[in-house]
Order: structure tokens, then C-alpha cells, then sequence
């Protein structure tokens, strides 16, 4: 999890403690009495005004700069700590700002073992598209690769770049593409590049690797940076998992999000929780509901998996009526890419805001949240 930056605490002086300054002044007092009375008691003993000033008036001059020089350093040290509590406030203000970015999303592609037919997939959230219903699968594939034995990730990443190339949406934006964000191994992106400069002439685009759910934090920024009104940004990626640990069959898939300023969707960051921290899944969830300026948690959720809902259920977010692993079943390290997606089309489709679940590893959970762009 990401946590604003914490700075020590300002010492400043105690306060002015006036019983023991009262109990100085008589004390300085009392002493003066008794030397008065001493001093009287010999013949040489000074009379008159000068006397009792030296005595008495003296001494509690002294203890009256004292107490100004104490009561002056206690006012500096109260307008030194406002000022730092300020800076550190305008500090902790800017990075929940910066954490409050996110990234346009005008429109979402995805292939998985659903096929490529864009509503099924929107139909999910719906209950309008049923769940593959082979339980004796072990693996849910693409359907137009299940003969391809090998090289299915590569096998996806083209299929995928037809999709995109066929799409009306961009056929005439390619020039202005200034970004691709991409997921999966070296051979899928020569793949899904080569297939889309086949059909489209003198493309080029700045890389950015996706390796893991953190890198959307550097892919935001340059987002936000760099995306004008006249460019926009692909992000994708393809997996295919060959065999799943667990009792879900094996799954794989492929995304591609259209990412622009003229986006419907705004994806925020999201927040990452080790099962063996002692980090509560409600504080992620509390951070997130801050980042999307949320009053409460969202009215959808969805997880990936049963586990992932069952590490954030206790922060109060519930994705138990949208738990989508039967139809994607386990996709390893693009699960959260998937529910990203998923999440994003729901967004899209119902100008809602739509929070997701996934597992990253074995011990690692994330999720985030999608919301209409420009509700604030």
C-alpha cells in the first residue's frame, strides 16, 4: 500500500507554567525582605528609595525579562510550529491530489473465452451473458485459438491488434497515437505491433512496460503529463496461464483500453495489500474511496477471484453478486488488467463508479476503482 509521507513533529517550548514564575517572584521577594532586614540591623545599611530598588525592585526587574525572553521564545516556537504544521498539511495535500490522478478510458476491447464479441463481456455485469457451462473444462480458451497448442499468447496478441485495427473508433487516429502501454512477453508485442503496421503506415509511439500493477501509477503520470486533446494512449496486453494451482480451470485473455482526454471513465490508482502485513483491507479501502472522491464505497463491485473478495469484504466493499472467475477462470498476472476492464465497461456502460478485486500472487491482492470522468 502507498502511505502519504509522515514527518516528525515540531518540538516546540512548554507552555509558561505560572504558579512556579508566581512562586519565583515571591520567592525573590521574600529574599529581599529578609536582606532588608538584615542590612537595617547594621549602621552602614543604605536608606531611601535606592535601597528597596536594589532589594526588591532589581530583582524584579530581572525576573520580569526573564519571564518576556520566555514568553517571546514560546510565541516563536508557536508560529514556527503553525508554519511547519502548514507545509507539512500543503505536503500531505499534494500527494493525495497526485494520487487522486487517473487516466481517461473512451473505450475497452477484450478477448478471452468468451470470444471477441465486445457485448458478452458487458453483459457479464448485467447477468445477461451466462458463465461458460462445461465444469469438466480444465482450461477456458479463446475460442478461435483452441487448436493452436503453443505460442497462445502470441496467437492472442494478434487476434487482439485485428480487433483494434477493425475498429471504427481509431481507423483514422493512428497518426496520433503517442503511447502503447504494454503487457505480456517480447514475442506477443512483436506480434501485436507487426500485425497492426500491416494495416496501418508510418506509426510510431513511445513503449511503456507493464510488469506489474504499479507500473499503472508511472502510466497515469505520463498520462497526465503528456495526453493533450489531439493524442492518445493504448494500453494492452495478452496471457494465457497453462494450468491453474487451484481447483479453477486455466484461463487466458487479452485487453486493450483507448485511453484519451474525450474518455468517459476515469481508472484510479490502485492499492496493493500483502496477506501477511498486518495492513487492513479497510484502510486500502478507505484510500481508494479519498482517490475517487467517493462519499462510500461504490453501490458495484467485482472480484476476480473468491479470494481476493474475501481479503477486502472486511473493508466493507462486497463483490459477492460479481465474482467473475467462472467466466475467465484463473488468469495469473493479467487478473487485475481483466478486472480492470470489467470495470471499466461497467463504468462506461452505467456512468457508475465500479470498484474491483484481484489477486496479483499467491499472497498479494489489489484493488482499485472506476468512475465516471468529470463527475467531480
Amino acid at each position: 500500500m502507498k502511505f502519504p509521507p509522515e514527518y516528525p513533529d515540531y518540538i516546540t517550548p512548554g507552555p509558561i507554567r505560572w504558579r512556579r514564575w508566581g512562586i519565583l517572584l515571591a520567592a525573590i521577594w521574600l529574599i529581599g525582605s529578609f536582606l532588608a532586614l538584615l542590612l537595617r540591623s547594621t549602621e552602614q545599611a543604605p536608606s531611601g528609595l535606592a535601597f528597596w530598588f536594589f532589594i526588591i525592585g532589581f530583582p524584579s526587574l530581572f525576573w520580569a525579562l526573564a519571564l518576556a525572553i520566555r514568553y517571546l521564545l514560546l510565541q516563536i516556537g508557536l508560529k514556527n510550529r503553525s508554519s511547519y504544521q502548514q507545509v507539512v498539511e500543503q505536503e500531505q495535500n499534494d500527494w493525495w491530489q497526485e494520487r487522486s490522478l487517473g487516466i481517461a478510458i473512451e473505450k475497452v476491447y477484450l478477448i478471452g473465452p468468451l470470444g471477441d464479441e465486445q457485448s458478452l463481456y458487458s453483459g457479464i455485469m448485467t447477468g445477461g451473458t451466462p458463465a461458460p457451462n462445461n465444469p469438466t473444462l480444465s482450461s477456458l480458451r479463446y475460442p478461435l485459438l483452441l487448436n493452436m497448442p503453443t505460442a497462445r499468447e502470441q496467437g492472442l496478441a494478434h487476434h487482439l491488434a485485428q480487433q483494434l485495427i477493425n475498429s471504427p473508433e481509431i481507423k483514422s487516429r493512428w497518426q496520433s497515437l503517442a503511447y502503447i502501454s504494454w503487457f505480456g512477453d517480447e514475442a506477443s508485442f512483436q506480434i501485436f505491433i507487426e500485425t497492426i503496421k500491416s494495416a496501418v503506415n508510418n506509426i510510431s509511439f513511445i513503449r511503456l512496460d507493464l510488469k506489474c500493477i504499479d507500473d499503472m501509477d508511472h502510466v497515469i503520470d505520463v498520462f497526465q503529463q503528456s495526453i493533450d486533446a489531439n493524442k492518445w494512449m493504448l494500453c494492452a496486453g495478452t496471457y494465457s496461464l497453462p494450468q491453474s494451482a487451484d481447483a479453477i480451470p486455466a484461463g487466458e485473455a487479452g485487453f486493450a483500453w483507448i485511453a484519451s482526454q474525450a474518455g468517459n471513465a476515469l481508472l484510479h490508482r490502485a492499492e496493493e495489500i500483502d496477506v501477511a502485513s498486518d495492513v487492513e483491507s479497510g484502510m486500502a479501502a478507505r484510500h481508494l474511496e479519498r482517490y475517487a472522491h467517493l462519499d462510500d464505497m461504490p453501490e458495484c463491485c467485482l472480484a476476480m477471484d473468491q479470494k481476493s473478495m474475501a481479503e477486502f469484504q472486511p473493508g466493507g466493499w462486497s463483490a459477492i453478486e460479481h465474482i467473475l472467475a467462472p467466466y475467465w477462470g484463473a488468469l495469473g498476472e493479467i487478473s487485475p488488467y481483466i478486472a480492470i476492464s470489467m470495470s471499466l465497461l461497467h463504468t462506461l456502460d452505467t456512468q457508475q463508479p465500479c470498484g474491483w478485486m484481484s489477486q496479483c500472487t499467491e499472497n498479494k491482492m489489489v484493488i482499485g476503482v472506476t468512475v465516471p470522468h468529470g463527475n467531480r
